[in-house]
């Protein structure tokens, strides 16, 4: 690495640092705190789930990492027993798309997850 790349990492990393905690805490606590939202249980919430995995894996944060995981174990109780996402379902003619995209993020989720011996499936 050269040096002018260890300087702007130093000198920008802190603050890439503090707004990516500053984000993530920000959208846990509006998506926690405000749950009569329906994008709290759909796949904005799973998408969530595995920005807090990431960012739990990338800083070895036990705290996000447990978010995420925590997160995860709401997955079942918004899901219908056929495996399909009420709240994507009444999205009409994109059903399937946001269905797919809340299916990837799920999938996401438990493959980052089994890094680290959990078993989302």
């Amino acid at each position: 690495m050269s040096a002018d790349r260890d300087i702007i990492s130093s000198r920008n990393g802190d603050i890439i640092n503090d707004w990516i905690w500053r984000v993530l805490n920000r959208v846990d606590y509006v998506h926690g705190n405000q749950p009569e939202q329906q994008g709290n249980r759909n796949n904005q919430r799973y998408m969530l789930a595995v920005n807090l995995m990431q960012i739990g894996l990338l800083y070895r944060s036990e705290y996000f990492v447990h978010r995420a995981i925590y997160e995860a174990t709401k997955v079942g109780s918004h899901m219908n027993n056929d495996g399909s996402l009420p709240l994507e379902l009444t999205r009409g003619s994109r059903s399937l798309q946001y269905t797919g995209h809340a299916s990837v993020s799920l999938m996401a989720l438990a493959e980052l997850a089994s890094t680290i011996g959990y078993d989302l499936y």
